[in-house]
């Protein structure tokens, strides 16, 4: 029962943490691209930073806390969303392999915990039911 909880609370910040990211991506994409280390070159760099890291992100959030609110469709949002996180980690470990990135290497750590907490969640609401 509290790891059930502390799975969840971890879920809802999880959730709100991704949609503030979202905002700031969609208000100041190259505010936030400076603080990760990204250099936009032109408008579409922007244009895809606003598209990814504004509207993906504040889409990821949204999706976790919808999964965790709606009981109907929680299990398969919730399921969805750790398949996404799991295919963000699989692209970051590939990076980290090409480049030698060791920043893809923390930013892969937090979202194959992502994919654990959104599957185990997602597994627990499918015992309830």
């Amino acid at each position: 029962m509290l790891i059930q909880k502390g799975r969840r609370c971890l879920l809802y910040i999880s959730g709100a943490f991704l949609i503030l990211f979202g905002i700031a991506g969609l208000y100041a994409p190259a505010a936030l691209a400076g603080k990760l280390g990204l250099v936009p070159t032109s408008p579409s760099g922007l244009s895809e930073l606003r598209t990814l890291y504004g509207g993906g992100f504040a889409g990821f959030g949204i999706t976790i806390l919808a999964g965790l609110r709606h009981r109907a469709a929680g299990r398969g949002l919730l399921l969805g969303m750790g398949i996404i996180f799991a295919c963000l980690t699989m692209g970051r470990l590939a990076s980290a392999v090409a480049g030698h990135d060791a920043i893809a290497l923390k930013a892969a750590a937090t979202e194959v915990i992502m994919a654990l907490l959104c599957y185990t969640e997602s597994r627990h609401m499918q015992a309830r039911a």
